[in-house]
């Protein structure tokens, strides 16, 4: 359409356009086949509300209490398993909010982190692909990033981290590297989900032979190993029951991933049956997105995806705010894909010497 620049999938052979094109069919039937299933497994799933307990695990240490006090005291008192110490999430984000004198100055900071990668991801799109790709892509962003800008989110780790993947793949777009990976680095100390990131990352850089915010990476992988080797030695020191948590090895597959995309500004508001055919969409167009800066967002959304059709059960949907602010960003290359995968499944013209 408005998009001259061909996609990386201009050049396949045919069998493989036809598989791509039949994958994200499937995939599109699957998800709208599943909507029945995905209402069901979320009535089943019970539990208390993770915000009222990340919020008073907060209220303790601001009245002073240790975090592994406060920690441990909530997540027995409202039924939550201890085991394994993964139950506990780190000190990092409870701490930091509790000491602060008020909550404010930090949902004020996980704003100005939102804004500050929506201003990187808009001046990536101006000075590369031009004023209208930056318009529609600022309508897909402004939506999609809107649950770094509800105050209630802050408590949620996975906001944090979320809101620090996405500034961190701006810094990139902007060739500020070392910012890439120390955002990611910081990411990671904040949720231990973020280091699919941050492995992933740490191989993109080197590949790319950035070798020195590919060490910062690094750096920060090995800080947060010793960080959660402490955290669950202190975790283990503490536990005296042996009740465990039902495990988040569930295989849950597409209609998991589905769910954690919930979050999302525009998909919250869409039918189930909508998100179903644009998260697709999206995937095929990241995919085909020809650039290094687009090779490195797919990357990443396939990395969550894979993760979350493996671990996760239905009242985990939030932690999809890891990666939300970027899924459906690849619209904006699907047009241009699809054409692209339609012009090789075209007969190819074979030359003749008549």
């Amino acid at each position: 359409m408005f998009d001259k620049k061909e996609s990386r999938y201009f050049h396949l052979p045919r069998v493989p356009a036809f598989l791509i094109l039949a994958a994200a069919g499937c995939l599109m039937v699957y998800g709208l086949l599943s909507i029945q299933y995905i209402n069901e497994e979320k009535e089943k799933v019970g539990g208390g509300s993770d915000l009222e307990l990340y919020e008073t695990i907060v209220e303790r240490i601001h009245a002073g209490e240790p975090y592994y006090e406060a920690a441990g005291g909530e997540l027995r008192r409202r039924g939550y398993a201890t085991v394994p110490f993964f139950n506990w999430r780190l000190p990092t984000l409870a701490s930091f909010l509790g000491y602060l004198p008020d909550v404010n100055i930090a949902y004020a900071l996980m704003m100005a982190f939102g804004l500050a990668g929506i201003v990187l991801w808009e001046k990536y799109w101006v000075d590369q692909e031009g004023l209208l790709r930056a318009i529609l892509g600022g309508l897909i962003l402004l939506p999609s990033c809107g649950f770094f800008f509800i105050k209630s989110a802050v408590f949620f780790h996975e906001t944090w981290a979320g809101v620090l993947i996405f500034v961190s793949l701006g810094a990139y777009a902007q060739k500020k590297y070392h910012l890439c990976a120390g955002s990611a680095a910081a990411a990671v100390m904040v949720r231990e989900l973020a280091l699919f990131y941050l492995l992933m990352l740490i191989v993109f850089l080197t590949w790319r032979k950035l070798y020195r915010p590919a060490l910062v990476g690094a750096a920060g992988a090995a800080a947060f190993l010793i960080y959660i080797w402490i955290h669950s030695q202190i975790v283990a020191s503490l536990i005296t029951e042996e009740a465990l948590s039902k495990s988040w090895v569930r295989f849950n597959g597409w209609p998991f991933v589905l769910t954690t995309a919930r979050p999302n500004g525009w998909l919250i508001l869409l039918p189930h049956s909508v998100a179903a055919i644009l998260i697709p969409l999206s995937v095929l167009g990241l995919i085909g997105w020809k650039s290094q800066f687009g090779a490195l967002v797919a990357a990443a959304l396939l990395t969550y995806m894979a993760f979350f059709s493996i671990a996760g059960q239905y009242n985990n949907e939030y932690w999809g705010v890891m990666y939300i602010s970027i899924i459906l960003t690849g619209l904006l290359y699907a047009p241009r894909s699809i054409m692209d995968l339609l012009h090789a499944l075209r007969p190819r013209r074979i030359a003749s010497d008549l």
